[in-house]
């Protein structure tokens, strides 16, 4: 857990890389962490479960709840678990209990383990036709976890020489992601960078001999990248919505330094 992939396209880059691996490394806050969700009794009863965790680390256990390895978190990192529920049965105008969250890791800066207190993930559930309004910061979850199936499927139908059926599924989620961009205005750093690295994930399908020489190796770093939630780039003037100030820090200084040698 923890592990980063980096492509590097230019030897140049490799300094940088380092660089910016090292900044995450020597940031850790929390090692190991695990979150938990589980439903009450009582919510059980009225028709809650958990039916899916959108998490690679996720793991069901017998007792319907779930535990998701998040691993080891670099300081300035925040980490999205996007799961869905089954709603409860009983209408109700105020708040009805449907998850108890919780997370536990080791606090690396007092060096001690940490258990949080449960959080209860409550929905209110009116009888009449009233909709939430959109919460963007979940929209935009829900955009990378489906852009991160969406290259999943495409790596896959490219290992399998389906290179124009690749090249299909890229551009329809292109074209879904400038379709999305209206709800948070063409500034947006997350979207943008995805439309611009999906385009690059086209020209590294132009052909087999390009995939395999450099396509293949980009589609897995940005697959990681996103799944973790975690800055993957090699090059320290590539921009990252994930990029922490320390990752920033090392990246330059180590491309500085190899630049002087």
């Amino acid at each position: 857990q923890g592990g980063t992939y980096y492509y590097v396209g230019n030897d140049s880059d490799v300094s940088s890389a380092f660089g910016d691996a090292l900044g995450g490394i020597l940031s850790v806050v929390a090692q190991n962490a695990c979150i938990s969700l589980k439903i009450s009794p009582e919510a059980a009863a009225n028709g809650v479960s958990i039916s899916t965790v959108k998490h690679d680390k996720a793991t069901g256990n017998p007792d319907g709840s779930y535990s998701i390895a998040v691993g080891d978190v670099y300081a300035e990192e925040s980490k999205d678990v996007f799961f869905e529920v089954s709603l409860s049965k009983e209408f109700n105008n105020a708040p009805v209990p449907h998850v108890i969250a919780s997370v536990s890791y080791l606090d690396t800066i007092n060096k001690k383990l940490f258990q949080s207190d449960n959080i209860v993930g409550s929905i209110t559930r009116p009888l009449g036709k009233e909709v939430s309004p959109t919460n963007h910061h979940v929209l935009l979850q829900s955009i990378r976890i489906q852009t991160t199936e969406v290259i999943a499927e495409a790596e896959r139908l490219a290992e399998s020489s389906q290179l124009d059926d690749a090249k299909k599924v890229i551009k329809s989620q292109i074209a879904n992601l400038e379709i999305q961009s209206t709800l948070f205005g063409p500034s947006n750093l997350y979207i943008s960078q995805m439309i611009s690295e999906l385009n690059t994930i086209i020209a590294g399908l132009s052909s087999k001999r390009t995939y395999e020489a450099q396509g293949a190796m980009y589609m897995q770093s940005r697959l990681m990248s996103h799944q973790m939630q975690r800055c993957t780039e090699s090059n320290e003037n590539t921009p990252s919505y994930y990029r922490s100030s320390a990752k920033a820090c090392r990246s330059n200084k180590m491309k500085q330094f190899a630049g002087t040698h």
